[in-house]
């Protein structure tokens, strides 16, 4: 295969950019492209058995290029700082389960909403997406159009000397936005969720779930005590 690429923004411009960038820059490429999108900061462990549900989701898109599936796992707690997402109908299955069409999202709601989401079985949220670049290119332009305007032409210029003036203009006059907010929640009726098979599931954000990640995989590296100790 080709090698790697690399993208850098000139900003950090919110999560919309941040995924509709790399879908641009792969559909120019390949028109036909599936991408699986990944937070950088979430801690996975089970990891063989999460990539493998991945592949299989990945193959579940394309004989469905139209949907989007969300990967979502088993809440343990009512936790306000997660997205949440209600399973809808059955859309298909994996070996693992079956895939929903989504309802609805909450991202970070209440205390008490968080409550309410895990007591009627709802899902966390993990921000792993898999869809075709052409789905999340369209979904994008829907919700977000001047962004859309901006990465489409961005991408004329890649490869040319001009290629980081072009970043800098379109991030200069891009609006930023939540990809999950404004993206996702307005567009339910393109995507489906998945229950990820895996055995602890945590978004890194804060070095509490940090460390209460390494006590529940049962690690302990050298500096954790000192970092306990700190806290």
């Amino acid at each position: 295969g080709s090698a790697p690429r690399v993208l850098f923004q000139p900003d950090e411009h919110g999560t919309a950019a941040g995924v509709l960038l790399p879908a641009h820059v792969v559909h120019q490429q390949d028109a036909d492209a599936t991408l699986a999108v990944f937070p950088s900061d979430h801690f996975i462990l089970g990891e063989r058995a999460f990539m493998a549900h991945v592949v299989e989701v990945a193959a579940l898109v394309e004989r469905h290029p139209e949907v989007m599936v969300v990967l979502g796992v088993e809440p343990t707690a009512a936790e306000p700082e997660y997205g949440w997402i209600e399973p809808g109908a059955v859309f298909g299955t994996t070996t693992t389960g079956p895939v929903w069409r989504v309802r609805r999202f909450r991202e970070k709601p209440s205390r008490k909403a968080a409550g309410a989401c895990l007591a009627r079985g709802w899902l966390w949220n993990t921000f792993v997406l898999v869809g075709k670049a052409r789905t999340l290119i369209e979904a994008g332009r829907r919700t977000i159009g001047t962004l859309h305007d901006r990465l489409s032409h961005l991408v004329r210029f890649l490869g040319t000397r001009d290629e980081a003036w072009a970043f800098r203009q379109a991030y200069s006059l891009a609006p930023k936005a939540s990809f999950s907010r404004v993206v996702l929640e307005a567009f339910p009726s393109m995507l489906a969720v998945s229950k990820a098979p895996v055995a602890l599931w945590s978004d890194w954000g804060t070095s509490s779930r940090v460390i209460a990640s390494l006590r529940q995989a049962g690690v302990s590296p050298s500096w954790l005590p000192s970092v306990q100790a700190i806290g």
